[in-house]
């Protein structure tokens, strides 16, 4: 490389590297061993690369690992990844959801979006009609509930700067994972400090430790919504599995362990201001592999 970028800092290795070509730019995908997935944005000679973009797909507390890609048949570059586990201590885990990857229209960073192909998963659909969150309101869904789940939900968020969606929720709020859509920070946020009565430790696996014995209680990736725009997730919940995908242009994934039975409860809230649900789809989810 020619160089690196802001915000990298030298300790950073490039490993399971994964270097290819989308439209007229070129990516390399990879990850830092303290801090796990990333990916430049740059232009290759034949003999260097030069970065114009450095983007990180996992920030601290998360534990998206190894990412690696292929082409389809259908021409599409499609990522996965290793999500470590957090509860064994040793090197386990499962792949992520899987991702299509496409150049953004500033050529600076990309597009990151599941596959067509998990509809196929879906059963059990619900349609639910347009609703409106008030300001320091809460709405639990009485018919979406569960562990493995897709939402589809689009937002119009108003004037409203802080609101999202609580998964995992248990009856009584003591275990909840609260996505958060924080318009102040601009960032996406997972918040796992009530996500399980067991406390996982989240400061081990991936980050290096800028603060010993500091346990992370979320993961906040960068976001911004410009005004007017509205907000879609898609979200995807599979036991100990959180994935979002947020506006085509943002992916966070973290591992969560609830322990309350009744901890199958999502919740709509706001914050700060009245927000609009205009559109709010589920499905429940077969298993990928039946066997």
């Amino acid at each position: 490389m020619t160089h690196n970028m802001p915000g990298v800092d030298d300790f950073e290795d490039i490993s399971c590297p994964d270097f290819f070509r989308l439209d007229d730019k070129w990516v390399l995908l990879g990850i830092s061993h303290q801090r796990g997935a990333r990916y430049y944005i740059g232009e290759w000679d034949g003999k260097q690369f030069k970065p114009e973009s450095h983007h990180r797909m996992n920030w601290r507390g998360g534990s998206v690992f190894a990412p690696e890609t292929l082409l389809d048949d259908k021409g599409r570059r499609i990522m996965w990844a290793w999500v470590l586990d957090r509860k064994s201590g040793v090197s386990s885990g499962t792949m992520s959801m899987p991702r299509v990857l496409t150049l953004s229209k500033d050529k600076l960073s990309l597009n990151i979006e599941p596959p067509k192909e998990v509809e196929i998963l879906r059963y059990s659909p619900i349609d639910e009609k347009p609703f409106t969150v008030n300001h320091g309101q809460s709405v639990t869904l009485d018919n979406i509930k569960g562990t493995t789940l897709e939402i589809d939900i689009t937002i119009d968020p108003g004037k409203a700067k802080r609101f999202g969606v609580k998964v995992f929720s248990s009856k009584d709020g003591s275990e909840q994972t609260p996505i958060i859509i924080d318009r102040n920070e601009n960032i996406l946020q997972i918040n796992m400090s009530k996500s399980s009565l067991d406390k996982p430790d989240y400061q081990e696996f991936i980050m290096q430790r800028e603060n010993p014995g500091e346990n992370m209680t979320t993961q906040d990736a960068p976001f911004y919504v410009k005004n007017g725009e509205k907000v879609r997730l898609r979200i995807f919940l599979d036991r100990s599995m959180l994935e979002v995908f947020a506006n085509g242009k943002q992916c966070i994934t973290q591992v969560v362990y609830p322990t309350q039975v009744d901890a199958v409860n999502i919740e709509v809230f706001s914050e700060d201001a009245p927000i609009k649900v205009e559109e709010l789809k589920s499905w429940k989810l077969f298993p990928s592999m039946q066997w």
